[in-house]
Order: structure tokens, then sequence, then C-alpha cells
């Protein structure tokens, strides 16, 4: 089944990544990246453009648990993060 195979998960997370989430995608035949929030928001944007790069992905879905994030790195650089989603 590849239901994800058109798409490259982004996922944030304070620790570790869900292995449940990754079980998902990589069944569904997707890819992803997994980024600790403690990378900051520049370390975001960059894998987000290398994202983009990839000539075989066509939708790039980026994935928090947003009050989690927010409480592990504070209000103002979670709209960082939200920012360079949206670019």
């Amino acid at each position: 089944m590849k239901i994800f195979s058109q798409f490259r998960f982004v996922c944030l997370s304070e620790k570790t990544t869900n292995s449940d989430l990754c079980e998902v995608v990589r069944k569904g035949e997707g890819t992803w990246d997994n980024l600790l929030l403690s990378g900051g928001a520049a370390k975001f944007r960059k894998a987000l453009e290398r994202a983009m790069a990839k000539d075989n992905v066509q939708k790039i879905v980026a994935l928090a648990d947003t009050e989690a994030a927010k409480l592990a790195v504070g209000k103002e650089e979670w709209s960082e993060y939200v920012e360079s989603a949206k670019q």
C-alpha cells in the first residue's frame, strides 16, 4: 500500500519521535525526517528546504504536538517554527 509515497513527513519532538507514527509512514511507503525541537527553527527551515528539494516528493507534512512544543521551546520560538512551515 503506497498511501504516503508522495509525502515526506517532518516530525518535531522534544525527545524522541513517536515510533508508532514512523511505522505507519513506513508501511504507507512515505519518508520522514525526525527533528528535535532543541535544534531550533533554523534547523527546521533547512530540513524543510531539503525536503522540498527532493524531486520525488510532492507534499511535505510537518507534525508536532503543538502544546508540548510550546512548553518545550516557548511560544515565541514556536511561532518561528510555524512561520517557517508557512513559507
